[in-house]
């Protein structure tokens, strides 16, 4: 009996005609089909040519993709004349405004589905976990009827957040290498990633001069977009609220379903990026910016002093815009938007001894306006090269010849009274004389290693200054140096430290600070018992933090202690 679906197109009438022709071809080969109407008659013996090459060819299955009407995102394949539905991750509407233009093409080639008996039943060498029944996957469209697949075909996010992820990993892996794939589709693919660049570039000016954008990243779109389709994280993966069974009591702390379920149909779209600091500086207060009150907070009764309420584990993958609708028990403590008192250290008004030092403060080198960057702790805590290295290389205090010396590769000016290193060799040299990095100045006293480093490599090995002996002893060092004897070496009873702390700490030791224009020498470091702020607590973490004050500040509390004995 011929198909006479008013809803089916010719084309589909035809094939199915044929169909019906392959079914009698047997039973009555020299007589045409009965029909009821005689222009499907007239059909059919038009369209020899098409069953002709339907009757001859094997049957393979059709994948043929039917839109439909109520729901564009909701689609069947035919395969074989079963048809399957299957649900596209993509929302066409929302994602041509809210994305790029190739990933809302990549979400229109890609379904979402849950996990049935036969695809736990299929071999997957490369899988680390195990997935589980009605676990939430990500596959290609076009080659989900394939027995052999390309690369990452079928991806299974284990969060919500992570769906961001899976299809970026099918945009790069799979696409390019589907069997399956169309070749307009694929013709498609390589037009949007051409244009790629260039939609970036466009982005950057647009959220420079607008600063309106609906979504703050793709990742997050991805993440409330997945949301409002109906997932939610779960032990094990993502699934659908539609196939979860009822969560067990001791498991309903660590999950979202109850929350996401309340909040499905009021869930706001991603702030903007303004809107979002704002959020995240009511939801988290900020303390005090001085450096006074950062070192304070080491000292804090409390070990945890901004301890935030044990939320569940699964609730941080969601926004702060969702996070500020959610309502905890009372009896939880949790951070408020008032900035609860005790949360703040008291401010205390102490001179800025070792934070910063102002410009105008005069600045002080040692007497001989250079010193060697060595010490006599080297050899406890460096190895060979670099304990041989430190002795080769002065710290001092850039003079106004310096300043004036020219530098075609140095991207910042060098200010009067800064801190560098130089090769003692090259010293007396002239600035036009020197080889690469014979003079140095770091940024800060964390950079002095890393310069140390470069000079060993770059300077010292083409040095033309160095002494006979000098440059014998370096190259022995050189050649032998290998990964394993490039470790701390300690000594016994010594305390072992990295490297480049204990750079830092030598610096600390030699008089050097950190400044907003350079490293620079100390000013002439002042007594405890002449600050009159500096008593108490103040004095006490001053000298904790500053190794430059602390033998005095102990000397001082020493001294006080035996003259109240006395008395």
């Amino acid at each position: 009996m011929m198909n006479s679906n008013p809803q089916l197109t010719p084309r589909v009438i035809r094939l199915e005609n044929c169909q019906v022709l392959f079914e009698n071809r047997n039973v009555e080969k020299n007589s045409p089909p009965a029909v009821s109407d005689q222009s499907e008659v007239s059909t059919v013996s038009s369209d020899e040519s098409l069953c002709a090459d339907f009757l001859q060819k094997p049957s393979v299955p059709a994948c043929s993709v039917n839109d439909s009407a109520t729901n564009p995102r909701k689609r069947t394949v035919s395969e074989g004349g079963d048809e399957r539905p299957f649900r596209l991750l993509a929302q066409p509407l929302e994602d041509k405004s809210a994305l790029p233009p190739l990933h809302t093409y990549i979400r229109q080639q890609i379904e979402v589905f849950t996990v049935e008996q036969a695809d736990m039943d299929q071999r997957a060498p490369g899988r680390k976990n195990p997935i589980r029944l009605h676990q939430v996957g990500l596959r290609c469209i076009h080659c989900r009827h394939l027995p052999q697949r390309a690369k990452r075909a079928v991806c299974f996010p284990t969060s919500v957040a992570r769906v961001y992820h899976a299809v970026s990993d099918m945009k790069f892996d799979h696409f390019s290498r589907c069997a399956g794939l169309p070749e307009s589709v694929r013709a498609k693919l390589h037009q949007l990633r051409e244009g790629q660049k260039s939609y970036k570039k466009h982005e950057k000016k647009k959220k420079k001069t607008a600063g309106k954008s609906s979504f703050t990243s793709t990742a997050q779109y991805y993440h409330d977009a997945a949301l409002l389709m109906g997932m939610i994280d779960r032990d094990g993966g993502v699934y659908m609220k539609n196939h979860l069974s009822p969560l067990k009591q001791e498991d309903q702390e660590n999950s979202l379903t109850a929350l996401t379920l309340a909040l499905q149909n009021s869930l706001p779209r991603a702030e903007p990026p303004r809107k979002r600091a704002k959020i995240g500086s009511l939801t988290t207060p900020t303390l005090c910016d001085s450096t006074v009150s950062k070192m304070l907070l080491q000292y804090q009764m409390s070990p945890k002093p901004l301890f935030v309420n044990e939320r569940p584990r699964m609730l941080q993958a969601l926004s702060p815009t969702v996070q500020s609708r959610l309502i905890f028990d009372e009896d939880k403590r949790r951070i408020t938007q008032v900035k609860l008192p005790y949360l703040s250290p008291k401010k205390i008004d102490v001179p800025q001894v070792n934070t910063r030092v102002s410009l105008q403060s005069p600045q002080t080198s040692p007497a001989t306006g250079v010193i060697l960057l060595s010490s006599p702790r080297d050899e406890q805590y460096l190895n060979e090269i670099h304990c041989f290295i430190r002795k080769q290389v002065e710290v001092f205090a850039a003079d106004a010849s310096d300043v004036n010396a020219p530098a075609p590769g140095r991207r910042q000016r060098i200010i009067l009274g800064q801190v560098g290193i130089r090769c003692i060799h090259c010293a007396a040299l002239p600035a036009q004389q020197r080889l690469k990095r014979a003079v140095c100045y770091p940024p800060s006293m964390k950079g002095i290693y890393h310069a140390v480093s470069n000079m060993k490599f770059d300077h010292f090995t083409v040095c033309q200054s160095l002494p006979t002996n000098v440059k014998a002893r370096f190259e022995q060092l050189y050649s032998s140096e290998k990964p394993q004897n490039t470790r701390v070496r300690t000594i016994k009873g010594a305390r072992a430290s990295p490297m480049g702390q204990f750079y830092v700490e030598s610096a600390l030791s030699l008089g050097l600070v950190d400044t907003e224009t350079g490293i620079r020498f100390r000013s002439p470091r002042p007594k405890v018992s002449k600050l009159p702020d500096m008593t108490g607590m103040s004095a006490l973490l001053f000298a904790a933090t500053d190794p430059t004050i602390r033998d005095v500040y102990f000397q001082s509390k020493s001294n006080r202690t035996i003259e109240k004995a006395h008395t």
